[in-house]
């Protein structure tokens, strides 16, 4: 009897063993495949010649409610090494009217500016209309993970009103928010979805037969993101834009009208809203 109960529990214990060396098992293939489901590589997977279009619309709450829809169209015109290289239209329309703009920037596989080609001033750090501009860390990321790019530019480029200088210092973070089926004109895509705040101080100054004006914009953007998880191309954003802007006439009130100073501010509410409707 004492034997058939000595037995009795060394089968016992050998059950209760198995049972957890196989939950112990089953925990870590759980944990593997949670964990290759939460790691991602968020990197630009371009082609020559891949086309994507973008609808966007931007609507502009304070100080005057106004609205501008603005179509996009990106060409990946080459590619050679890390770099990727982009030729951009775009038409936006405002009160029925339409303005044309094309340019070309050059970015590398993780989204960072190399270089851009424009009349206009463009700024693709601060700028929501850039679609695929997002910068990515060199790096697998999990979701709620974060990263930061700091912003600094300094440039000059060219306008009617004359040569206007510029620079913008300022930081965007990133956060991780996992994976999500997002339908949208262009089809359905999983998608990475990126949570992104951006504050920045853009100084700018012109020249004018009259003095110089200077003007100074302090944003805060906050805006999510769904990128393909394939490519990471942009299916999805939407913004809340929130900035004032400073102009100082003081140089040119002071020579035409005696003025010490003067200073005109707007604060300016905005949103934005971007949707992939083709891509090829």
């Amino acid at each position: 009897m004492v034997v058939i109960n000595y037995k009795l529990k060394i089968l016992s214990i050998s059950v209760l063993f198995s049972v957890l060396v196989v939950g112990c098992i089953d925990d870590t293939q759980t944990n593997t495949q949670t964990n290759a489901q939460t790691n991602y590589s968020l990197k630009y997977n371009f082609d020559k010649g891949d086309r994507f279009a973008y609808d966007l619309l931007s609507s502009i709450e304070t100080p005057k409610n106004t609205r501008t829809s603005m179509h996009v169209e990106m060409v990946v015109s080459d590619i050679s090494s890390n770099l990727i290289n982009m030729q951009i239209g775009s038409t936006a329309t405002r009160n029925g009217n339409k303005t044309e703009s094309s340019y070309h920037i050059s970015i590398n596989d993780y989204g960072e500016l190399i270089e851009s080609d424009s009349e206009d001033l463009i700024i693709s750090e601060i700028q929501l209309e850039l679609p695929n501009i997002l910068v990515y860390p060199e790096k697998m990321v999990q979701q709620g993970e974060t990263w930061t790019d700091i912003i600094r530019r300094d440039g000059a480029f060219s306008s009617k009103e004359g040569a206007i200088n510029y620079s913008v210092v300022g930081t965007k973070d990133y956060t991780c928010l996992g994976l999500k089926n997002i339908s949208c004109e262009a089809g359905n895509f999983l998608c990475i979805g990126i949570n992104t705040d951006i504050n920045f101080t853009l100084e700018m100054s012109t020249k004018t037969p009259n003095g110089t004006v200077y003007a100074t914009t302090v944003g805060k953007v906050s805006g999510e993101n769904w990128v393909d998880s394939k490519s990471c191309f942009l299916v999805d954003s939407f913004y809340e834009i929130h900035q004032t802007t400073t102009i100082d006439l003081s140089e040119v009130y002071e020579n035409t009208m005696g003025f010490k100073s003067f200073y005109q501010e707007t604060p300016t509410h905005s949103s934005m809203k971007c949707e992939l409707v083709g891509v090829n």
